[in-house]
């Protein structure tokens, strides 16, 4: 799927919404193209001329690799992805955990939201799970210079729609990202995420030397710890989604199967 292009105030202050997102998944299965206004109509999302919540939500959705979004004469085709439609069948109303946790790992890729983005795969690795404020606020600022980031929608997230995760905790002292615990439920979720990854950063190409698959950092990606992580690599490679090639020095991964193959089987383990 293409990396979504948006600005990084694309939420309007709004923050992501199960609920809302939800009904969003519904309009998208009838392929139809409406305005704006007709889809807050449909979905009871409200909108108005120039602000309002239904294109926020569609940005967060296709961040979500939920909804795929064409755009012309001021209406919106929405389309589920692939994604989307196991997600719909398995989980309408997204309030499982397995999906808040697809949703939010997606948002972080590189093809995702590009604030969620650079907290949890650039942040966080720099500078440890737990860092002061100003730390955090001083690397957004030389990251996003000359732009005004609301920070709002990306704090209350945690407390909204990804609350259930436990991931991210902020304070006006410090900012703290929680490790999840390795859960053998999601082995499907892992492999989903990493290998659409490797297809966002290094497209077309089915093997990586160990320096280039670890600078992806999927374990931030994932919130898992290092170790965890490496619990991970080891289920994936005994499952032959990826392989390694230990002999040599550095090491190299192969990339066994393709992201879009794991789609229907995300869901089998849970």
């Amino acid at each position: 799927m293409a990396i979504v292009k948006t600005n990084l105030n694309f939420h309007q202050t709004f923050s992501p919404d199960a609920s809302a997102i939800s009904t969003l998944l519904s309009v998208a299965e009838e392929e139809t193209a409406y305005t704006k206004e007709e889809i807050s109509d449909i979905t009871g999302i409200p909108t108005g001329k120039s602000s309002g919540k239904v294109e926020p939500f569609i940005k967060y959705a296709q961040f979500m690799g939920l909804l795929e979004d064409e755009y012309h004469d001021k209406k919106h085709l929405l389309k589920l992805t692939s994604l989307g439609k196991e997600v719909k069948y398995q989980d309408e109303v997204l309030q499982e955990k397995a999906t808040i946790y697809l949703c939010h790992s997606n948002m972080v890729l590189s093809s995702g939201a590009s604030l969620w983005n650079f907290v949890f795969s650039n942040i966080f690795p720099r500078y440890g799970n737990k860092l002061k404020m100003t730390t955090f606020m001083d690397a957004l600022k030389v990251q996003y210079k000359g732009t005004d980031v609301n920070m709002s929608p990306f704090y209350t997230s945690y407390s909204g729609m990804f609350r259930k995760l436990a991931v991210l905790k902020t304070t006006p002292e410090e900012v703290k990202c929680t490790f999840l615990p390795f859960k053998d439920a999601y082995i499907n979720i892992y492999a989903y995420i990493l290998l659409k990854e490797w297809e966002s950063l290094h497209d077309g190409i089915l093997e990586l030397t160990a320096d280039d698959f670890y600078a992806m950092n999927v374990d931030a990606k994932l919130c898992l710890s290092r170790s965890d992580f490496d619990k991970v690599l080891s289920t994936l490679e005994s499952h032959g989604i990826i392989k390694f090639e230990r002999l040599l020095t550095p090491f190299i991964v192969l990339k066994l199967h393709s992201s879009d193959v794991i789609i229907k089987h995300i869901y089998s383990t849970l």
